[in-house]
């Protein structure tokens, strides 16, 4: 006698889940909205702007930091140990093989990490002055100028002022240096916090630290001047 077969139970019907609502839609019912709920809400979008720039500058500080370091490097070796200029078209191959999702060690990026270290030898003035500017405001600093002292009085202005990459540019072609009106020595203000210039710099450039509205300066730093030059580049 056969068995009769068990009956399989219905397919269970799943249940069907909202719509997600599209990016830039219409935003999800929120009847009433709470008291307060647009300024918290204003408050968290500058919380996040400010949080995304801050990123933005440490990996800005980051990047010319090992440009720097790669730059000391290459002139260390080209100087001490008698290395050609060969090698750095060698070490861009052998970088961009090996990081090949980076941009940025080309042949002619080396050359201007290398020419960055030679313009800017001492470690804690990268850090603290040259690294608040993007990479390509440096490279227009070493293309455009010929002079150290040049190159100073323009960085300085560039932090100073929020220059953009082509307001730098401008300002280099149209000689703002010659009309400004000042000599190289004069003071030149950069806006706080500032962090201390190393003493043994040459004295070539003088820097007087003030506040800037709304930012707490160092303590100790405001109203400080210093001096700062070095020798000028051997070019790029």
């Amino acid at each position: 006698m056969k068995k009769k077969p068990t009956p399989r139970p219905p397919p269970t019907t799943a249940r069907a889940l909202p719509p997600a609502a599209a990016t830039g839609g219409a935003p999800p019912a929120l009847a009433p909205t709470p008291s307060g709920y647009p300024q918290w809400l204003g408050e968290l979008k500058d919380r996040i702007r400010t949080a995304q720039l801050r990123a933005s500058l440490a990996v800005n500080r980051e990047l010319v930091c090992l440009y720097w370091q790669i730059g000391r490097d290459i002139l260390v070796r080209q100087t001490r140990e008698g290395w050609g200029a060969r090698v750095i078209d060698r070490l861009a191959h052998d970088l961009q093989t090996a990081f090949p999702e980076m941009k940025g060690f080309s042949s002619r990026n080396l050359s201007y990490m290398r020419s960055f270290a030679e313009a800017w030898p001492d470690a804690e003035i990268v850090q603290q002055v040259a690294a608040r500017l993007p990479w390509f405001h440096l490279c227009t600093l070493l293309d455009k100028l010929r002079t150290q002292e040049e190159r100073v009085w323009c960085l300085a202005k560039a932090v100073e002022h929020g220059w953009s990459r082509s307001v730098l540019t401008m300002q280099i072609e149209t000689h703002a240096l010659e009309r400004s009106g000042r000599a190289m020595s004069s003071r030149l203000v950069i806006p706080a916090p500032c962090l201390p210039w190393p003493p043994n710099a040459s004295r070539h450039l003088s820097v007087t630290c003030r506040p800037t509205p709304g930012v707490p300066p160092r303590p100790g730093s405001a109203g400080r001047r210093y001096r700062y030059g070095s020798r000028s580049s051997g070019g790029t």
